[in-house]
């Protein structure tokens, strides 16, 4: 064929992969939203296969063209529809079928041009090999549903992950084999550490220190080329490693840290470690080549408008998983003693930026309003710090359950209740803030009571009508929201207004795809070369 030509045939001889092995290096294979990819070569041609919930046949650039031919930009893709339940026979018969179509199809050649992503309107590269570093450990329920169900997801797409946590456990080897096979099931290399509390500044410092020569050593053995780093500590981290190893970094800003201690009442503004934050995070916002912040309107305050490093991801949910334990409601609500009650539920933390004096207070008005109202209160923390509110505003005992349950049992106990509440210290720091209980309290569909300046909580529940945003936390504000709750549980339409709102906080839609598109950013030519800090 003509060096110059745009055309030509592809004859293929290699017909079946197994779509369950692993991936031997990382040019030829990589998972892709639960399939593989391969490039398969043919003496001088060679194809890509990706696939994800379509199969999709793409041509790539002859051996023997030169890069300065011209072409007619990227291929139209075969496109053939596998099956709901992907096995490997299913991938190999739909992947015989295709490439039984690709040697007789004519497609036209991509030259230079980066290919693009069905799911997002952004250059995909090849996958990403990337370093997680988040300063938590995997008891950790937050970690579960914000860190590892991303990097699973990421995993999917084709990326290449690892994942360092700091445990506040004691690492037996025991309990080091078994989270690291809890983890290789989910397609995530994991390597644990230590965390260290007391004393808290030079524990912290010497976290740091440590992280950063043990992320320096990973990244070198394992040839990662993003450093992904999770809030403020992985971001020292990972300024120490850059003076050892090279990588793209990433700046994963998971709020205003510093404000937030002051906020909480634990740090002075003019304190040591209130400064030493600052400083990491102008360092990390300036060396970074990609930024993630969790909201629009702190977005605004710490970059540009037109900085094209930062994406707004919010905190999502797995809406699936908490809808798919709907049928689970009535058995939910017998084994608690719930059964003729309506169900207000609490799903957190208390003390802080927490308020649980309010929310009693708010219960104990709202019962007024709905005599039959039973509070439901899921949490990790101290329960006598909540108990103590209930003991203060007089509250039945069997009027409130208080209890413990593991991240997979939540959306169970969500589909038991009818609405559900989250007050949190409206401050200067939380305008940065996306609490996660929002997206699963909108995926169970249940009503919502919240207050004002959380994030962008309240344009998303007052752009869809979904929840009650209370103006204040006087007694007269909390009546007003009471009476305009009771208004809403039970309804059939404000639970659909509340499912479509639940959709702007997609793990699967919103959170995992924006991730993806950032990686792909980050590991094409055009966003430079390997960035040394």
């Amino acid at each position: 064929m003509a060096s110059g030509s745009s055309l030509t045939t592809y004859g293929i001889d290699i017909l079946e992969v197994d779509a369950e092995s692993a991936y031997p290096n990382d040019h030829s294979w990589t998972t892709c939203s639960g399939g593989r990819i391969r490039t398969l070569s043919s003496r001088s041609r060679k194809v890509e296969l990706r696939f994800s919930s379509h199969l999709r046949l793409h041509a790539a650039q002859p051996a023997c063209q030169s890069r300065r031919s011209t072409g007619t930009g990227l291929p139209r893709a075969s496109l053939i529809r596998l099956p709901e339940r992907n096995t490997p026979g299913s991938y190999a018969l739909s992947l015989r079928a295709i490439l039984a179509a690709a040697t007789t199809t004519t497609l036209p050649l991509p030259i230079s041009t980066p290919r693009i992503s069905p799911d997002v309107a952004t250059p995909r590269w090849i996958p990403a090999s990337a370093l997680y570093v988040c300063y938590l450990g995997l008891d950790d329920p937050l970690v579960h549903s914000q860190v590892v169900a991303y990097i699973h997801g990421l995993g999917e797409r084709g990326h290449r992950m690892h994942l360092v946590t700091f445990e506040t456990g004691k690492l037996t080897r025991a309990r080091r084999r078994r989270l690291r096979a809890e983890m290789e099931a989910l397609g995530i290399v994991w390597h644990g550490m230590r965390y260290h509390k007391c004393p808290s500044l030079p524990a912290t410092a010497y976290d740091v220190l440590r992280g950063g020569l043990v992320a320096a050593w990973l990244i070198r053995r394992h040839k990662l080329k993003i450093f992904h780093a999770r809030s403020h500590m992985p971001m020292a981290m990972a300024l120490i490693a850059a003076r050892l190893s090279s990588f793209r970094l990433l700046f994963d800003i998971r709020g205003l840290l510093a404000e937030e201690y002051a906020d909480a009442g634990i740090w002075r503004p003019d304190s040591l470690p209130f400064r030493l934050i600052k400083c990491v995070e102008r360092i990390g916002i300036a060396r970074a080549v990609g930024a993630v912040v969790l909201t629009e309107r702190v977005r605004d305050i710490l970059f540009a408008a037109d900085d094209e490093r930062v994406t707004v991801i919010p905190c999502c949910a797995d809406l699936e998983r908490v809808r798919s334990q709907e049928h689970l409601r009535d058995e939910t609500r017998r084994q608690l003693g719930i059964e003729d009650h309506a169900v207000l539920i609490y799903v957190g933390k208390f003390t802080g930026w927490y308020l649980q004096r309010e929310m009693v207070e708010f219960f104990a008005r709202a019962r007024s309003v709905i005599p039959d109202l039973h509070f439901l209160v899921l949490s990790q923390s101290d329960p006598s710090w909540i108990a103590q509110e209930f003991e203060r505003f007089d509250i039945p005992s069997d009027t409130r359950t208080i209890t413990r349950v593991t991240p997979k049992e939540i959306g169970a106990h969500l589909a038991a209740a009818d609405a559900a509440i989250a007050f949190i210290k409206p401050c200067y720091s939380k305008i940065s803030s996306s609490p996660t209980k929002i997206g699963e309290y909108l995926a169970a569909g249940l009503a919502i009571v919240t207050g004002r300046e959380i994030g962008d909580v309240e344009a998303l529940l007052e752009s869809h009508d979904s929840g009650v945003v209370v103006n204040s936390f006087s007694p007269e504000s909390l009546d007003r929201a009471a009476h305009d709750l009771a208004g809403r549980m039970g309804d059939a339409a404000h639970r659909a207004r509340s499912l479509e709102a639940a959709q702007s906080l997609s793990l699967v839609a919103v959170g995992v795809p924006r991730y993806d598109a950032l990686y792909a950013r980050m590991t094409s030519p055009a966003c430079g070369g390997i960035h040394r800090a």
